[in-house]
C-alpha cells in the first residue's frame, strides 16, 4: 500500500489533467478527458460559489472562461487574463482565477479518486512557508476520510481553498 500512496500522490501533484494522463498510461484506467470533463462539471455547477459582490452575468461569464480555460493548455497568467477581460480590476481577477482554478482541480480530482476505489481518504498540504496562513498551517498533514470535512478554526472545511488566495491542496490518502 505505501508504494500505490506514493504513486497516487506523485501523479496527483503533478496536476489533474497531467495526473489522469498518467494514470491512464499506467493502465489504471483514468484518462485526461475523464479528469478534463470532472474539472469542468463542477466549474459550471458550484464554480464561483463563494465570491460575493458579483452580478450573476459576470459569475457566468467566468465559468465559461475558467471552463474554456481548462481545455486549453494555457498557463495560469491566460486565466487570469481572461478573467480580468470580464472583471477589469486585475488584483481581483488573479485572486479569483487561483481561487477558482484550485476549487476546480482539487474537486475534479476528488471525483477521480473516488472513482478509483482505492482512496479512501485526503490529507490537507501547505507550502509551509512564510506565507501560510494559521488556518492552513494547522490543517497540514490532516487526513480525514475522503467525503467529510476538516475541522479548521474557520469551521469544517471541505478541501482547499480554505480561503480567497489559498495555496493548499490534497493528496489521496490509501488508508487513514
Amino acid at each position: 500500500e505505501p508504494v500505490v500512496y506514493q504513486f497516487l500522490a506523485d501523479t496527483t501533484e503533478i496536476g489533474g489533467e497531467d495526473a489522469a494522463t498518467f494514470l491512464g498510461e499506467m493502465a489504471i484506467g483514468v484518462d485526461a478527458a475523464a479528469a478534463r470533463t470532472l474539472h469542468q462539471r463542477w466549474v459550471s455547477t458550484r464554480g464561483l460559489e463563494l465570491v460575493r459582490g458579483m452580478a450573476a452575468t459576470d459569475k457566468r461569464a467566468i465559468q465559461s472562461e475558467l471552463t474554456a480555460w481548462l481545455d486549453s493548455n494555457e498557463g495560469f497568467n491566460s486565466l487570469a487574463d481572461r478573467v480580468n477581460t470580464i472583471l477589469r480590476s486585475p488584483a481581483r481577477a488573479a485572486l479569483i482565477a487561483e481561487t477558482e482554478s484550485t476549487n476546480a482541480f482539487f474537486n475534479g480530482n476528488r471525483a477521480l479518486w473516488q472513482e478509483s476505489g482505492v482512496v479512501q481518504g485526503k490529507q490537507w498540504q501547505t507550502a509551509m512557508d512564510e506565507r501560510v496562513c494559521p488556518i492552513c498551517s494547522a490543517l497540514h498533514g490532516q487526513v480525514v476520510p475522503l467525503r467529510e470535512t476538516f475541522s479548521s478554526m474557520m469551521g469544517p472545511l471541505d478541501g482547499p481553498s480554505a480561503h480567497p488566495g489559498c495555496r493548499c491542496w490534497c493528496i489521496p490518502a490509501v488508508r487513514i
